[in-house]
């Protein structure tokens, strides 16, 4: 069986190695949990933007349709006239 021994050159070199790899091993974690919480912030900062234009479009279209009924109203709205000429007022629909 071989012996083989290692100087206190080669230790301090193996030692020197395994720190470098330790360190490199940290530093890409700590790049990966950067970039999560980045990923994070930009999809909750993407998802209150959509939100305020997701309100800024139901505000939109509420007053689209209140415009909208309010057209509908006035077109649908009864008119009191006096068609035959008794001088009581005859409630109908608008005439067209």
């Amino acid at each position: 069986m071989v012996r083989t021994t290692l100087n206190l050159h080669q230790l301090s070199l193996i030692w020197i190695l395994m720190i470098i790899l330790v360190v490199i091993f940290f530093a890409l974690l700590f790049t990966i949990v950067l970039i999560k919480i980045r990923l994070d912030i930009r999809k909750r900062n993407d998802s209150r933007r959509r939100s305020k234009q997701n309100s800024l479009d139901s505000k939109s279209n509420s007053k689209v349709t209140a415009s909208n009924t309010a057209n509908t109203i006035k077109e649908n709205s009864i008119e009191i006239r006096d068609d035959n000429d008794d001088g009581d007022d005859d409630i109908g629909s608008k005439s067209r």
